[in-house]
């Protein structure tokens, strides 16, 4: 009997979230960057500040938009 190995990766589950930029937020949104500035700063949507002071958005926010979870009218 032969046994058959692969070199594929296998997906490990991570703890962390998959954060995009306020730009790829924007795109997936179909909204300006400006649009989605301004939800952060309401408080529509949080993000994660990184240690060279760039703000990451979770996909989850995303989700939550959506979903309708989040009223984003108006902006």
């Amino acid at each position: 009997m032969t046994e058959e190995t692969t070199n594929q990766p296998t997906e490990q589950p991570t703890d962390r979230p998959l954060l995009l930029s306020i730009s790829a937020a924007a795109r997936r949104l179909g909204v300006n960057r400006t649009t989605v500035r301004k939800m952060l700063c309401e408080g529509r949507m949080r993000a994660i500040a990184t240690t060279t002071g760039h703000r990451m958005i979770p996909t989850s926010e995303l989700t939550k938009l959506v979903r309708g979870s989040v009223d984003w009218r108006g902006i």
